[in-house]
């Protein structure tokens, strides 16, 4: 071999050795690329899955705020019952102690007035007994219907 031959062998021996290491960077690179599209597939899918999360967060924060509002209407609806019930317990035992009161008045009344017509018949029958003839004279009166004068 001349120096030619040798060259030229050493030229196709590299150029073997470049189309080798060529073809593995060639197949590495596919395979990135194959890995790159694969991570580019899950990237997206993370993505969408961060932006159903995103919306997920803001229908629960719009819900949060929605409850807070129900709940603040709630304790003020909850506020003025505890007050009206208040009011409606002060007046029920104001009443309760109006009518004890008048019943107590009633009953007090009622048995002064046993005692005024207790009197007032002994009185009449005592009368009656002292003077016989008015006793006739006033169940004449009783007996006759009477005229209305205008006055009680």
């Amino acid at each position: 071999m001349t120096g030619s031959g040798k060259t030229t062998a050493i030229q196709h021996k590299k150029l073997v050795e470049l189309r080798t290491a060529l073809a593995k960077a060639t197949k590495a690179l596919e395979v990135t690329q194959q890995q790159l599209a694969g991570e580019t597939e899950q990237r997206q899918i993370v993505q969408a899955r961060e932006a159903d999360a995103v919306q997920k967060l803001e229908r629960a924060t719009a819900l949060c705020e929605e409850s807070e509002k129900l709940q603040k209407a709630t304790t003020d609806k909850l506020h003025i019952s505890t007050s009206t019930r208040s009011a409606i317990q002060a007046d029920l035992e104001a009443l309760q102690a109006r009518y004890k009161r008048l019943r107590y008045e009633k009953l007090a009344l009622d048995s002064l007035l046993l005692q005024v017509t207790q009197s007032l018949g002994k009185a009449s029958d005592y009368l009656h007994h002292l003077n016989p003839s008015a006793a006739k004279t006033e169940s004449v009166e009783k007996s006759a219907p009477k005229m209305q004068t205008g006055e009680p």
